[in-house]
């Protein structure tokens, strides 16, 4: 089993018996099996993208991390707003897809979209 598919279990809590010891159907999980610990070492937090300001917080941070890159070529708001649109993205009707802020104190240090397509799957 790959960590794609450990990290789909985790997030989508799809059913398996194949999950390495160690590793539940939490998504999060302070033992990911593969010696990654959360700890107070560690004070990041993942926390679920449930609200339209949240959402906006998602779309926009690769923009704030990397605009003062000069190789940075930043995204539309409208484009990556309508990605998670499930009236607007088409793809949505085969995928499940959850995004996830990554916080350090108040600071938003991090971005995880999990994207589960069942179309790709079948093959």
């Amino acid at each position: 089993m790959g960590f794609c598919d450990i990290i789909a279990e985790m997030v989508f809590k799809t059913k398996s018996n194949d999950l390495p010891e160690g590793v539940s159907g939490d998504p999060f999980p302070t033992d990911f099996g593969g010696g990654i610990r959360m700890s107070e070492n560690n004070p990041v937090r993942v926390v679920e993208v449930t609200t339209k300001q949240q959402l906006r917080e998602f779309v926009t941070y690769p923009n704030k991390h990397y605009g003062a890159n000069p190789n940075f070529v930043p995204s539309f708001y409208q484009d990556d707003l309508a990605d998670w649109d499930k009236s607007k993205n088409p793809a949505m009707e085969y995928c499940d897809a959850r995004a996830f802020l990554a916080y350090r104190g108040d600071r938003i240090v991090g971005r995880i979209g999990a994207i589960l397509s069942h179309k790709a799957n079948e093959k």
